[in-house]
């Protein structure tokens, strides 16, 4: 039921998951950094999978094994049905008839945009990605006519750590910019159908460019603003695919006609640990309500969670800067914020995020002044790189 990368299990998911007998498999070699965990062999696995309704992964690396060992298995059919995202468009055209989308290969990319009539903004990224990885905000041709250069540079190096099926970096697609406030949700079906709402986060960016991965947010506020839109959209997704024993993030953007997804991720919850700022903020622990089939009570936690404003912040090397060529000043950077929760190191080889963070505050100043802060400025190239 459980795949697991081995490079980064987060601590939360290490005590919700330890001393029971749910069948597990940690990939990525690193079993033994978690000797308290039993992990099936890896064939032993793939059997037990053949008849399993019910699964959850915390890395999309985890994802390649389907693809690997049970490309017409059901599961896989279904997680590439979501992670192909001109499939979810496609899927989804119905009930959004004017969301103009398309694909193309880099190879073609200038030939494909001469022979169409786009509406801007639009939005190019790939037909399977990862973490905002490769996604670009095209406001006019101009701009589109001189990406090319720069969506191939910035791919040149990712486009090495993650397996094909993960991100994909030669098949793009476009799609209509979605205007509106982002919001991030947790949730799954459970084994009946019903959609249970886990995780309600807002997101911040720099700018109407902005595409990172930064701060995610949750209050009163943000739950009351979102709440019902989220659990209408998860009924028409229902509709459409008729899940059950489902786990998924996805994220909304909500303007004055309502919501549009922009994508949404299968068996999986928000990754790196962001979901589990619900645990400070809710008193929910997403991994354990899934795995026991739970629901939480949505008018008890607004009557518990006051007025503080919880958040996270997902710190990572930019896209310009090649990460492994620098150490990180941890402590410097601590002193950025003014009441965390915990700081939580991410030591992971082949990955930009170096740190995430949960805290709280009391109004939204501490957000807007730290989406603006320099991460270069808590860089240090290290000895003997020039």
């Amino acid at each position: 039921m459980l795949i697991l990368d081995g490079e980064y299990i987060s601590p939360l998911l290490l005590k919700t998951i330890k001393g029971n007998n749910i069948p597990k498999l940690i990939i990525n070699n690193f079993t033994e950094r978690y000797p308290s965990v039993s992990s099936m062999e890896e064939d032993q696995y793939i059997n037990f999978l053949k008849n399993e309704k019910k699964m959850f992964v915390n890395s999309e690396k985890c994802l390649s094994l389907l693809y690997e060992y049970l490309p017409g298995n059901s599961l896989t059919f279904i997680a590439d049905s979501f992670k192909n995202k001109a499939k979810f468009r496609l899927k989804l055209k119905d009930m959004y008839p004017n969301f103009q989308f398309g694909e193309f290969s880099l190879l073609h990319f200038e030939k494909y945009f001469d022979d169409i009539d786009i509406q801007f903004p639009i939005i190019i990224k790939p037909i399977k990605g990862y973490s905002s990885v490769g996604v670009y905000k095209i406001d006019n041709y101009e701009q589109l006519k001189s990406s090319l250069s720069d969506i191939k540079e910035s791919l040149k190096d990712i486009s090495k750590i993650y397996h094909r099926d993960i991100l994909n970096t030669n098949k793009f697609m476009f799609e209509s910019y979605i205007f509106g406030t982002e919001f991030a949700i947790d949730g799954y079906f459970n084994n009946e159908g019903k959609p249970i709402v886990l995780n309600i986060f807002k997101r911040l960016f720099k700018n109407n460019s902005d595409t990172a991965d930064g701060i995610y947010y949750t209050s009163l506020s943000v739950i009351e603003e979102i709440y019902n839109y989220v659990l209408e959209f998860m009924e028409k997704l229902q509709q459409q695919y008729n899940l059950k024993n489902f786990p998924l993030h996805f994220e909304l953007r909500k303007n004055n006609s309502g919501v549009v997804p922009i994508e949404v991720n299968p068996y999986r919850f928000a990754g790196i640990g962001t979901n589990e700022l619900g645990e400070y903020a809710f008193g929910i622990n997403a991994y354990k309500y899934f795995i026991y089939n739970l629901e939480p009570d949505w008018e008890e936690v607004k009557r518990k969670i006051g007025d503080s404003i919880f958040s996270f912040y997902c710190a990572e090397v930019p896209l310009s800067t090649y990460f492994q060529d620098y150490s990180i000043d941890h402590s410097l950077f601590k002193k950025q914020f003014n009441n965390i929760l915990e700081y939580r190191k991410i030591n992971i080889e082949d990955d930009r995020t170096f740190a995430i963070v949960f805290y709280e505050g009391e109004n939204e100043d501490e957000n807007s002044r730290l989406i603006n802060f320099d991460i270069n400025s808590v860089l240090k190239i290290k000895v003997g790189i020039k």
